[in-house]
């Protein structure tokens, strides 16, 4: 079994600096736009694709979770607004015990899995290149500077401007979102 996991490990390092590789080339030609606009761009990127994973990946199991709960939430509503309301109550409070606590935890953690393997896991595998490919040493041999830029005498580091970048990101798309759905229905209620 260890020969296995040192053969996947390996596999798995194996690839990991091909693509670190693959992404120092492409991202050799944006060299004159500068470290901060390159590491935004990343960021920026890794947030739409990001939404696009996690719009387009679902599993079958998430989907039969999320009716299950549905159903067993449609029936607890249904008890608790029975005309006797202590019987009502009865019944909801069962119903959270025997099923729908059950199915909502299912429910929320089949969620979160799928949130960190189409979110989190993209952009922390970019930050861990953006903190390899911009550490201090590199940023000199390839700009000039050890650093992104200063506030004072505060240095900025490459790992905190990706999480600024990334952040200001997930600002800009749902600021757009929502500036494209308002336009949307306002258009729709012109015709």
């Amino acid at each position: 079994m260890d020969s296995l996991l040192d053969t996947l490990w390996d596999q798995i390092l194996i690839y990991s600096l091909k693509t670190a590789a693959l992404l120092d080339t492409l991202l050799t030609p944006l060299h004159p736009l500068g470290p901060t606009a390159i590491i935004f761009l990343l960021a920026f990127s890794m947030v739409l694709l990001s939404g696009v994973f996690r719009a387009s990946y679902t599993t079958k199991r998430h989907q039969q979770l999320e009716k299950d709960f549905q159903y067993w939430y449609g029936i607890r509503q249904e008890a608790a607004n029975h005309a006797d309301r202590e019987k009502g109550k009865a019944m909801a409070k069962n119903i959270d015990q025997a099923k729908l606590n059950r199915a909502y935890y299912d429910y929320f953690f089949e969620g979160l899995m799928k949130t960190l393997i189409t979110t989190w896991l993209p952009l922390l595998l970019m930050l861990a290149y953006v903190n390899n490919a911009f550490n201090p040493a590199a940023l000199a041999r390839v700009f000039g500077s050890e650093t992104l830029f200063e506030f004072h005498t505060v240095k900025a580091s490459a790992v905190f401007w990706y999480f600024v970048s990334a952040l200001l990101s997930f600002i800009g798309i749902a600021i757009a979102k929502y500036l494209y759905k308002r336009k949307s229905h306002s258009h729709r209620g012109q015709i």
